[in-house]
Parts: C-alpha cells; structure tokens; sequence
C-alpha cells in the first residue's frame, strides 16, 4: 500500500508530463518535414517510388491514425489513474477514520478506569490487524472484528487497484515503446519522401531543361531550313540568270555568225599549206586526215596525200570556204604493205577566222 501511495504521490503530475509527451510526439510528427535529409543523394528506382508513393498515400494516414489512438489511450489511463488516486485518497481518509473511531474510546485521562484501558490495549494499537485473544469487555471484540475486516476489505481494494494500475502503466509503457518505433518509421519515410521529392524536383527540372534545349534546337533547325530554302532560291536565280545570259551570248553569237556567213558569202577560199617533217623509208607515204571534207573527215582510206620535199618535209596545199572557222587534224604514215600509222599525241588545230591564207607546219610525232 505504502508503495502505491509513492507512486501515487502527485498522480496529476504524471498524468500532465505524460500527456505533455503524446502531445509532443503528436505535433513533431503533424509538423512541416523541413529537418533531416539523407547524407548521399541516391537515385531511387522506379519500385521504390511506387513504394514511397503507396505510403504516403495509404500507410501515413495510418500512423495518424495510430497517433490518434495513442493519445486518446493515453488520456484515458491519465483519468484512471485520476480516479485511482482519489480511490487511495478515499480510502486512505476512511481507514484514518476508522482508526480515529478505534482510538477513541481510549483517549480518556490517566485516571480514568475502564474495562478497556490504554495499558491494556496497546498492542492492538501498535498493530490493528492484532485480535486481542482475550476480549476485554462485551460487544467490543465484534466491533473490532467488522472494523477489521473492513480495513483487510479495504487493502484488497487497494492491491487490486495497484495491480491494475501497474498492468495500465506497462501497457503505457509499452505503447510509448511502440509510439516511438513508429515515429522512428515515420521520420525514416518522412526523410524517404523528401528525397523522393527532391529527385522529381530535379527530374521535373531536367525535363523542362530537356524540352527547352528541344525547343532550341528545333527553332535552330528550322532557321537552318530557311536559310537553306533562300540559298537554293538564290542559286536558282543565278542559274535562271546564267543561262538567260547564256542564252543572250548564243542568240549574239549565232547573230554574229549570221552577219559573218552572210559577208564571207562572197569571199574567196583560204589557201592552207601544210608541211610535216618524217624521215620515211623507201615505199612509206604521209597521209593529212582532219576534220575538213578536203581531209577526209578522219578517214585514212580518204585522207590527202603529201608530197616529199627536202629537208624530208611532206607538204600539200588546200583551199577551204571562208566561212570555215578552224581546221583539225593529223599526219598518218602508211607502209607498203597497207598499215597506217596515225601520229600520236592530240590533234592539231588551226584558227581560220578573219585570214586568208595561212602555212602550218610541225614535226611528225610518232
């Protein structure tokens, strides 16, 4: 009894530290997550946002609810041990009471005689559970007696009470136990969920980060088409302009070969003399082929045969029209036997414009 009477001392003080603790859980965890981060920034996969995501939205209201449920568990065992301590109070005046009633007929002076004296009853004093073995007066013993088994009727009540109060207070104990592992849980997942925000954060960022270099490069690309698109049109243009002055130049030229047939109508043909230097061996002749009629028009079998000189120079002399503008041609040299050997090398070639006769003569190139 005497140590429920300590723990019970001043039960309105425990119950407002107590109290005064659920609260405090209470509001750290209703409170802004603004604390802790993690100390390295990982990346999550996608499992454990889908993870992170199911418990904010299914496992914290929970907690809350828990939280809830502790409090008001906690308020309830703070008014039973309200009610427990006035119990103990109650008793503790009832059994001061009967005390008083038993002592009170005893409190008579030193001179008083009585069946039931100080001296005699002293050990029932000291002790009230004591039965005196031997009643000293009538009716008192049966007095004594219910006094007595009101007061063992009032321990039991109060060992009971004590019991109840301690399987309260370990469930209390408990509870806080479980109350603080779930606030472990929650700040974890709190901390959980701030990295989980700070990384969509940053993947919201990078995304508008991407979708603006995507803009970018899109505007760049269609400036480039553009500038594309106005080159092109330019080059048409030149080209559109290059052959209208192409077309300007062959419409002058053909005017000019026009007037210039038209005036060499008339005019007499050019003398050409042509003179190749081969040492031939006896039975060898030098053919002129060329681009003219007169020269065969590159056929061997029709070429224009020269005439030996000194000085081993073959020489012929031909007349084309005026209006004959240049002339090309080779030096053949055919055997006895009928092979052809045409001159190597690029042909030869001769500006007739604007002359009137005109002496050509290189060396056989073979």
């Amino acid at each position: 009894m005497w140590q429920l009477k300590h723990r019970l001392h001043n039960p309105a003080r425990d119950s407002v530290v107590a109290a005064a603790a659920v609260d405090n859980r209470h509001s750290v965890l209703r409170q802004p997550a603004v604390t802790r981060r993690l100390p390295t920034r990982q990346r999550l996969r996608a499992d454990q946002k889908r993870a992170l995501v199911q418990f904010q939205q299914y496992w914290i209201p929970r907690l809350m609810e828990q939280q809830e449920h502790a409090y008001e568990t906690h308020t309830r065992i703070s008014s039973l041990g309200e009610r427990l301590a006035a119990e103990v109070s109650k008793a503790q005046s009832r059994l001061s009471e009967v005390l008083q009633s038993i002592m009170a007929p005893f409190q008579g002076g030193p001179d008083e005689q009585g069946p039931l004296s100080r001296r005699k009853l002293a050990a029932p004093v000291a002790n009230p559970l004591f039965r005196p073995p031997h009643p000293a007066s009538e009716g008192v013993p049966d007095e004594l007696t219910g006094i007595i088994a009101g007061i063992q009727a009032t321990n039991q009540q109060l060992r009971e009470l004590e019991q109840n109060y301690q399987a309260v207070d370990s469930s209390l104990f408990v509870l806080q136990e479980g109350a603080e592992q779930r606030d472990e849980q929650t700040a974890a997942y709190r901390d959980a969920l701030l990295q989980l925000a700070d990384d969509l954060e940053q993947q919201e960022a990078e995304d508008v980060a991407r979708a603006a270099e995507q803009a970018r490069l899109e505007a760049e690309a269609r400036r480039l088409e553009d500038i594309r698109r106005e080159e092109a049109m330019w080059r048409e243009m030149d080209e559109l302009v290059a052959a209208a002055s192409a077309v300007q130049v062959l419409q002058a030229g053909l005017a000019v070969a026009e007037t210039s047939a038209a005036a060499l109508a008339g005019a007499p043909p050019i003398k050409v003399d042509v003179g190749v230097q081969l040492q031939t061996k006896p039975g060898q002749e030098v053919f002129l082929v060329g681009s003219h009629p007169c020269l065969g028009e590159w056929s061997a079998e029709a070429a224009l045969p020269l005439t030996w000189t000194d000085g081993h120079v073959w020489q012929a002399s031909i007349e084309v029209p005026a209006d004959c503008i240049d002339l090309e041609y080779k030096a053949v040299l055919r055997s006895p036997n009928g092979n052809v050997l045409w001159e190597k090398g690029n042909n030869h070639k001769a500006d007739l414009l604007g002359i009137s006769d005109v002496e050509l003569f290189h060396v056989f190139q073979g």
